[in-house]
């Protein structure tokens, strides 16, 4: 009989603890789902069951960490229980891709001593070919099977046509770098020769013009921005927000010095 009744003991807290197995979802709350490596975005965070976890110690473990190997959590603008389920933890923030993935279908994330599975939902990963050139050739099935004794023709046909292509594209590309590497010298003259409140603002100001020459907002970018932001409306800076938007951008002044 004891045994019985610890064998039903033992089967209820399997089911118990199967019941309440965490997990959670990241989706992407932008009107576009089509994210670049290296480009932020708004998403939600829900995981689920956390009746009783503190919203502070999970918002720290979210904030300025790594996330399911592909994302960056560069800020949780706001958490929360949800207001539908009290079980849901939501939290919105502004995450950055950085890195593309591909036939990926088990996320996890490890909090605390759980390992908790998120799906991902309204992302399509998007790989950035910065300096990158590709040549994609589809080849049909069954060309060589017609007849043999064209082979040779067909071989110098294509021959002529790759070279040609080849031609215009090499031609097309090295102008098309030369003109980069311009635009890229005269911007790695400015960033190493910005040393004020005036030129880091300027830099702010056209960020759209130099973010894609250096592949978009990494962490270092991301937390420039943040730094900038909280104190570029201000007529003047205190000694210590000069110093902290100055340090944030040391991190970013080399990243022109890469080839």
């Amino acid at each position: 009989m004891r045994a019985l009744i610890l064998l039903f003991v033992l089967f209820f807290s399997i089911l118990n603890v199967h019941s309440y197995e965490v997990t959670g979802s990241v989706e992407n709350i932008g009107s576009d789902v089509t994210i670049l490596e290296g480009e932020s975005f708004l998403a939600k965070i829900s995981i689920w069951p956390m009746t009783d976890e503190s919203l502070e110690e999970v918002k720290r473990s979210l904030n300025g960490k790594m996330f399911l190997d592909y994302f960056y959590i560069a800020d949780v603008q706001d958490i929360r229980f949800s207001e539908n389920n009290s079980d849901v933890v939501v939290a919105h923030v502004k995450a950055v891709l950085t890195k593309a993935y591909e036939g990926k279908s088990v996320f996890i994330w490890t909090y605390k001593s759980l390992t908790i599975p998120f799906e991902i939902k309204n992302i399509q990963p998007v790989k950035n070919a910065l300096e990158k050139d590709f040549i994609i050739l589809n080849q049909r099935d069954g060309l060589w099977g017609r007849s043999f004794e064209y082979v040779p023709y067909i071989i110098g046909i294509l021959v002529f046509i790759l070279s040609l292509f080849g031609f215009n594209k090499y031609s097309r590309v090295r102008n098309q770098k030369l003109a980069r590497k311009k635009v890229f010298e005269a911007w790695r003259e400015i960033f190493l020769n910005t040393n004020n409140r005036e030129s880091v603002e300027d830099i702010y100001k056209r960020r759209n013009e130099w973010l894609p020459l250096v592949g978009g907002e990494t962490p270092p970018i991301v937390r420039f921005f943040e730094e900038l932001d909280r104190v570029q409306y201000k007529r003047d800076w205190t000694d210590i927000e000069e110093h902290k938007v100055l340090d944030a951008y040391d991190d970013i002044r080399g990243i022109f010095e890469r080839s």
